[in-house]
């Protein structure tokens, strides 16, 4: 049987929180086996709105971890123990609005780095990071703007955020980054996207389009000025005709 299923974790952490305080739990071990760097490996890892920063502390029985939620809304923990699950991980935590918390934190200790910042080209992700590991505690938040509307994705990093973005026209785009509702070194970021500016399928069509255009036009010139006035003298002597011969046949 793993470490990990003598596990035994308990605490109002494990359920949830208020945004903007310490949220905490306890991890129990029958013999005080699990040690973080050392012995079995005890690891934590918290997934949310915001970049919860989670730490532990030796007690009697274990270990006190201890997390700090910045934005309200759900959150995954994970508690492992030698990689393997402790009983009832991953948890889901809901953490609850607070009114009263006022964000705080150093927005120039952030730091956005990649070339997704400068460049990039129509259709191909552009890739950028945010380190905000020593930051403290705060919101960020981005907003791109640009020729196309284009959402960016995101994912962990042991530093802070990976980020990526498609852009779908070509043009010069701008990315604010704030932490704390202030501007990180370096932002506004203003990044050139080349590229064709028409989407593809418009510009293959085209050529295709004045082509059949041009040849309904052809098409009409001739039978407006070739076949009408052919088709109306035709008409014409043959109405004739048919009258004269209905003629000879009632007067026979």
């Amino acid at each position: 049987m793993s470490t990990a299923s003598f596990c035994v974790l308990s605490g109002p952490g494990l359920k949830g929180g208020l945004q903007g305080t310490h949220c905490e739990f306890s991890v129990e071990m029958p013999s005080r086996e699990v040690q973080p760097g050392g012995g079995s490996e005890l690891s934590m890892h918290i997934r949310g709105p915001s970049k919860a920063v989670i730490s532990s502390r030796p007690n009697a029985n274990g270990y006190i971890v201890d997390y700090f939620p910045s934005e309200a809304g759900e959150y995954i923990l994970t508690v492992l123990c030698d990689n393997d699950h402790v009983p009832n991980s991953p948890f889901t935590v809901q953490v609850e609005p607070n009114p009263d918390y006022k964000p705080v934190g150093n927005h120039l200790k952030c730091s956005a780095t990649g070339p997704g910042l400068k460049t990039g080209s129509v259709g191909k992700p552009c890739l950028f990071s945010v380190d905000v590991k020593d930051a403290g505690q705060g919101k960020l938040a981005l907003a791109l703007t640009g020729p196309s509307k284009t959402s960016l994705t995101r994912s962990d990093s042991s530093s802070g955020y990976e980020y990526q973005f498609v852009p779908k026209a070509a043009g010069d785009y701008t990315l604010r980054i704030t932490f704390s509702d202030n501007d990180i070194p370096g932002s506004p970021f203003h990044i050139r996207i080349s590229g064709s500016k028409r989407k593809f399928c418009t510009s293959a069509l085209l050529p295709v389009s004045l082509s059949i255009c041009s040849s309904v036009w052809l098409c009409l010139c001739v039978c407006l000025f070739v076949c009408l006035p052919a088709c109306l003298s035709v008409c014409l002597s043959n109405s004739m005709y048919c009258d004269t011969w209905k003629t000879i046949q009632l007067t026979s």
